[in-house]
């Protein structure tokens, strides 16, 4: 560690030695190896030099600009031929997570503060991506404090005439990478981008290749663009930044419908479901594991022929007799005989979950499943299962316990049996809601993003 600080140190003097004086760093000063140099240094030798590389690399922009870079930082960018040179280095294998950065630390989308220069003023712009509506692009003075300039990006972004999005980071959080622009040019940073639900035409003129971006409201109509006028796409966008919607005659852009889940395949055969499950009264007992349980006694399931990601179907069993063409869950115990519903909870391990019979299985089936974006070709290969749950959910978890306690009186249960179903459905609605709105983001999270092609 003491040849590494001494090189590193070493290195810093040099590159350094080109604004000695309050003369300034210029992009044109040579500080980089050759790919054989850098490869015949050591691994220790390897990674001090890499400090010192991505130092620049990052920040040619704020090199250009004349700013100083601070060698103490750690940066986040990396030019590619060192990833290939170092592949084989086992201290930069080592060292690399803390180097790049931690990618578990990621919120939302990638923004950035940065310095810069306009009619010979000094700026700081926050940007986050995207276009003029979706995208976040604010600047202020730069000739304030810190905590001043990001209090003056967070009022720019509640003018009347700001059209962009909204970014989720408070004051104090900007004002941190804020500090580092002014030290070393920019400072990415992740953060929730709030956009709006509205309707966008992007036009681009024969004159010009820069595309004019139009706000339309949120009512508007999505209509497609004759071919014989200038090339136009028209997107409805949500406050996500999904694009719901696209149309165009634009030959580089796909038109695009993002289909809601129980919209997904085909409907034919599924007409008289909805009126079923309404009209007959020993429908609607209660959900368990993620199922509409049909009958009085609110029985589990244990085995179900439903179709898997791929389309096919397939029996999940929980049954402690694993014979058969089934695909068994784990039941060593021969207590867990429950099937959570693998529409809405997927496989583990590629085999169906189990759990014990208890109060709160839907909770229990949630906790076990996996993340939704892996279940969500479950939920698109069995629309008709996913339509009914949809409606089940509709009738059974209601805000209005009046209507619900109507409901149940109907199919002739006693007032403890009402009371009970409404108490249970009142914990396990929550969970059930909970993860269709999981699986309706992950499917919303397959669309297109606002602003890009």
């Amino acid at each position: 560690m003491k040849m590494t600080a001494m090189l590193f140190s070493l290195l810093i003097a040099l590159t350094s030695s080109a604004f000695a004086q309050g003369k300034f760093y210029k992009s044109t000063d040579k500080i980089t190896l050759s790919y054989e140099e850098f490869r015949a240094l050591s691994d220790e030798n390897q990674k001090a030099w890499l400090k010192e590389i991505q130092a620049f690399y990052a920040k040619v922009d704020a090199v250009d600009a004349g700013e100083r870079i601070n060698p103490k930082r750690k940066y986040s960018f990396l030019p590619e031929f060192l990833f290939q040179a170092l592949s084989n280095s086992a201290s930069f294998c080592a060292t690399s997570s803390v180097l790049v950065g931690n990618s578990a630390e990621a919120a939302d989308e990638r923004c950035q503060v940065q310095r810069s220069v306009k009619a010979a003023a000094s700026l700081v712009c926050m940007r986050c991506p995207g276009d003029r509506l979706s995208g976040v692009y604010v600047c202020t003075s730069a000739n304030d404090d810190a905590s001043t300039i990001s209090r003056n990006l967070l009022k720019e972004l509640d003018k009347k005439d700001y059209e962009g999005s909204k970014v989720q980071i408070s004051a104090d959080q900007l004002a941190k990478h804020v500090e580092v622009t002014l030290d070393e040019g920019s400072s990415p940073f992740e953060a929730p981008i709030l956009r709006k639900n509205t309707v966008v035409k992007r036009i681009v003129t024969p004159s010009s290749s820069e595309e004019v971006v139009i706000d339309l409201g949120p009512d508007a109509q999505i209509k497609k663009a004759s071919k014989a006028g200038p090339m136009t796409v028209t997107e409805r966008r949500d406050e996500s930044g999904a694009v719901l919607d696209r149309v165009g005659n634009n030959p580089h852009v796909t038109d695009y419908h993002l289909r809601a889940l129980e919209d997904v395949g085909n409907s034919k055969g599924n007409d008289n479901l909805d009126v079923e499950e309404v009209s007959k009264t020993e429908r609607l007992a209660c959900v368990y594991a993620g199922w509409a349980v049909e009958g009085p006694q609110c029985s589990p399931i244990s085995e179900k022929e439903i179709r898997d990601a791929s389309g096919k179907s397939v029996t999940y069993s929980c049954k402690a007799n694993q014979e058969g063409s089934a695909i068994y869950g784990d039941n060593e115990d021969g207590k867990s005989v429950v099937l959570c519903n693998p529409v809405l909870f997927g496989l583990k391990d590629e085999k169906p979950i189990c759990i014990r019979r208890s109060k709160n299985a839907t909770e229990e089936c949630v906790k076990a499943s996996n993340k939704a974006s892996e279940t969500l070709a479950f939920a698109k290969a069995n629309p008709s299962e996913y339509r009914a749950l949809v409606r089940r959910v509709d009738v059974l978890c209601q805000q209005d316990e009046t209507v619900l306690r109507k409901h149940f009186e109907k199919r002739g249960r006693s007032k403890s049996q009402v009371d009970y179903a409404i108490k249970d459905l009142s914990a396990t609605c929550v969970h059930l809601r909970g993860r269709m709105a999981e699986l309706v983001d992950a499917n919303k999270a397959t669309a297109p993003r606002a602003g890009q092609r």
